[in-house]
């Protein structure tokens, strides 16, 4: 595991940049426009495919929490 993947599993709540990285993007747009395009069980879906220990994101507020 990465140091990156160790700093990250300490955190609840990430920002969009925080989590394109977590979900192997390199740019925060791509998570944006998945946000913005699908309904909130496809991202929340969407992201437990794409995270490393298949969690599932959703925003609130102004960050991304796991989805429990």
């Amino acid at each position: 595991m990465s140091l990156f993947e160790v700093e990250e599993l300490k955190k609840e709540r990430l920002t969009q940049g925080e989590l394109a990285q977590r979900l192997g993007y390199k740019s925060h747009s791509q998570v944006s426009n998945k946000f913005k395009k699908l309904s909130k069980e496809e991202f929340i879906k969407w992201s437990k495919e794409k995270d490393f220990e298949g969690k599932g994101w959703y925003k609130e507020g102004d960050k991304f929490e796991i989805v429990k």
